[in-house]
């Protein structure tokens, strides 16, 4: 009896042993996965802000940072690990970024394909970044069983290497061939002699009108084009306070960098500056054409000239907000800026009521 108490104590105390034992192992387990999961968190903040600040970064520079970014994550993932160890928890981080890396690679990428004018190296571009996926998959399954990276890492590598080079072609045809400095410009003076023609030619539409003997229909017209001269001179207001804030961004924010430079690095801010022009411009023939339409029209509709004039609004306020958005918010130049565009909200609001009347 006594040799089965002593037998039960001893598998008892074996028991304890064993269930402090599971404890530790489970209190070990359950810190590392918090451990993990704080890892994870920390990782896809920065990984959301890398992504937002980036956002004004050009997609063949941008292409390349992360290049060479992926071949850093490939070399610190370069050794084998133990999948449950709390090495595995140190390397989530490049893990993570490493997946975002190639998402974000591709998405500037694409970009590039999509708006470059040099077609054969854009289709080059994307092949090479599409063909990098395989082994990608190939280099996460070999983490997975804890084998060695080595040839899905050098086939990367070796992809990545092409890129650039096929990157740096582009940059340089790019570098040679477009002067973002006179491009801005020129889109900009044609803005303002479409609207210079347009102003002119409402004011000649106003003239012409007068002509008529028919007294009702002579209010009625004159009024509107009255309405739609004091909106043009009032984007012209706006065009020339417009460009007196873009050349202040210029001067102020290029340093020892020539304007063609500035324009270079932020060419996104570039475009939309031409874009907004090429919107304004086109929206002030249509506004001549709505105006012209109305008055050779008995029947009376005149509500053209409603969708004219918020239309050319609309792109003025396009070209405000390109004309704003790297500017300083201290600058009287803005606050000129910001009136000149309620004048022309008001004036088209002045359009519109005199239509409707």
């Amino acid at each position: 009896m006594e040799e089965k108490l002593t037998l039960h104590d001893t598998n008892l105390v074996e028991a304890v042993k064993k269930a402090e034992s599971l404890k530790i192992l489970n209190d070990s387990s359950m810190k590392n996965m918090n451990k993990m999961l704080k890892q994870i968190i920390h990782t896809l903040k920065n990984i959301c802000s890398s992504k937002v600040n980036n956002v004004s970064q050009q997609p063949i520079e941008a292409a390349h940072q992360i290049s060479v970014k992926t071949e850093e994550l490939l070399d610190n993932l370069s050794y084998p690990f133990e999948p449950h160890g709390s090495v595995c928890i140190e390397k989530i981080d490049d893990i993570l970024n490493m997946g975002f890396c190639f998402i974000n690679l591709y998405d500037q990428c694409d970009v590039i394909y999509s708006s470059t004018t040099e077609i054969d190296k854009g289709q080059e571009v994307l092949s090479i970044v599409q063909s990098i996926l395989p082994d990608l998959k190939n280099l996460f399954d070999f983490i997975e069983e804890n084998k060695h990276i080595d040839l899905a890492s050098s086939n990367i590598k070796m992809k990545l290497l092409t890129l650039k080079k096929q990157l740096q072609l582009i940059a340089n045809t790019f570098e040679n061939t477009i002067d973002l400095d006179k491009l801005v410009q020129e889109e900009l003076k044609q803005m303002d002699y479409a609207i210079e023609e347009a102003a002119r030619k409402i004011i000649h539409l106003l003239s012409k009108t007068r002509e008529d003997e028919n007294k009702i229909k002579l209010k009625v017209n004159e009024k509107i084009l009255e309405a739609c001269t004091t909106l043009m001179e009032c984007i012209k207001i706006l065009n020339t306070r417009s460009r007196v804030l873009q050349n202040e961004i210029v001067s102020s924010q290029k340093g020892n960098a020539t304007a063609n430079d500035f324009y270079k690095r932020n060419s996104q801010w570039s475009d939309g500056l031409i874009s907004a022009s090429k919107s304004v411009a086109k929206a002030a023939n249509y506004l001549v054409e709505a105006a012209n339409n109305a008055i050779n029209n008995d029947s009376g509709q005149n509500f053209e000239i409603i969708v004219a004039a918020q239309e050319i609004a609309a792109c003025t306020v396009q070209l405000v907000i390109a004309s704003k958005v790297k500017a300083n918010r201290d600058s009287p130049n803005l606050a000129n800026l910001t009136i000149a565009s309620r004048n022309v909200t008001k004036a088209t609001g002045n359009v519109v009521a005199s239509v409707k009347d």
